[in-house]
């Protein structure tokens, strides 16, 4: 709305985004980044400290990623993806080629 590009309201935000990605691309990798951002935050409260009352919101977090690894999986191998280009996609713990 005031003319900044995805990569400056990015920054803004913490985040990197390539600036001379197309806009729909640099949206995407923003949303990419707020969710791993999300996903490890909601891990380290979860595993990472005594139960509080953010535990539960932590858990749903959490199960929401696994939620949405496993629709990228279905989607990523009815399109023929090759592991490399569907671990990029994963968000979880597969997400950098983990076990």
């Amino acid at each position: 709305v005031l003319g900044a590009t995805v990569a400056e309201e990015a920054s803004r935000l913490g985040f990197t985004v390539d600036p001379d990605a197309p806009e729909d691309e640099a949206v995407a990798a923003l949303e990419r980044a707020a969710d791993e951002a999300r996903a490890e935050a909601a891990g380290t409260m979860f595993f990472g400290g005594p139960v509080d009352l953010g535990a539960p919101l932590a858990l749903l977090t959490l199960r929401g990623v696994e939620v949405r690894d496993l629709v990228t999986l279905i989607e990523g191998r009815s399109a023929d993806l090759d592991d490399v280009a569907l671990h990029a996609r994963l968000l979880g713990p597969y997400a950098r080629g983990g076990t």
